[in-house]
């Protein structure tokens, strides 16, 4: 099993993506999730549970687009929608966690 860490919208370099924009800041952290998962050797086929937070309810639909994209093809894995009145920093709008089971060997 794999245990991932509340994602944010940094880049590898640590540059914020999307300030402001939910839907690019999801999009970040999708791709973040994807590159954690893919150093464990699996694929978002792999996740079984995700946590999201997001700060504002008017970012549900954004983000459940950015999600729906990301899981295009696969088996949705079970989602909790969390609206929070604010994650680590203020910029963040948008944080993911999520438990994937990755084959070994």
């Amino acid at each position: 099993m794999v245990f991932i860490a509340g994602q944010v919208a940094r880049d590898a370099a640590g540059r914020l993506i999307g300030p402001a924009d939910p839907e690019a800041q999801a999009g970040q952290v999708y791709e973040n999730l994807r590159t954690v998962l893919a150093e464990a050797g699996g694929g978002p086929g792999h996740i079984v549970a995700t946590t999201t937070y997001i700060t504002d309810r008017a970012y549900r639909e954004p983000v459940t687009a950015v999600r729906r994209r990301f899981f295009e093809g696969e088996d949705y894995p079970t989602n909790t929608l969390v609206i929070v009145a604010g994650l680590g920093l203020p910029e963040y709008l948008v944080e993911v966690s999520a438990i994937a089971v990755v084959p070994q060997g």
